[in-house]
């Protein structure tokens, strides 16, 4: 008898202690996604903020190798999308070494002092299709990893079409959809056809 009610004493202080124990890594838990959720924030905050600071940039692909890549690129500029340009507009212009680089063709970084006319620039981009040259935002490594997967998808997808604005990714299912921006890999499933909305 003595036995028995001191094995129900001891399931009892061990059940207590259970419970204080699974309340205690509760809140633990709790506390560790409230963190994980904070740090997702500040980490979409900081990328968003150096995405601000680059969306007066441009990279621009198949540039010639030969000769100053500056006059290259003010050459290019105005006689393939008649703007008008010089070397005062520009505030820094940096090679870059990105992967699948035609031959004979370099890739710049490039940053303007307008805004303005680096949204004309870029909004122009499509006239250079003769040309071999792209004009793409300077996006973040976040941001480019999603655009690429963007690009992945509407590969994959009919009628598909993506690009960027101002660093947000859009998403076009069909001609007739309406744009979609992409802020994760999530929102490009196939079984979510609204994709989320901006």
């Amino acid at each position: 008898m003595l036995v028995d009610r001191f094995a129900a004493k001891c399931s009892t202080l061990i059940e207590s202690a259970t419970k204080r124990t699974d309340a205690k890594i509760e809140k633990i838990e709790d506390a560790i996604v409230t963190h994980d959720n904070r740090l997702a924030e500040l980490e979409k905050m900081a990328d968003d903020f150096e995405q601000f600071k680059r969306n007066s940039n441009i990279v621009v692909r198949g540039l010639n190798i030969n000769g100053d890549p500056k006059t290259n690129l003010i050459n290019m500029i105005t006689s393939g999308l008649g703007i008008h340009v010089t070397e005062r507009d520009i505030k820094f212009l940096i090679k870059l070494t990105l992967k699948n680089e035609r031959e004979g063709t370099t890739s710049v970084k490039v940053a303007l002092f307008d805004q303005r006319l680096r949204d004309e620039i870029y909004a122009s981009r499509l006239k250079l299709k003769g040309f071999n040259v792209y004009i793409g935002e300077d996006l973040t490594q976040k941001k480019s990893t999603l655009a690429y997967e963007a690009r992945q998808y509407a590969k994959s997808t009919e009628n598909a079409t993506t690009w960027s604005t101002d660093g947000t990714i859009f998403l076009k299912d069909s001609a007739d959809a309406k744009p979609c921006a992409i802020h994760n890999k999530a929102d490009l499933k196939p079984e979510d056809p609204n994709h989320a909305q901006k």
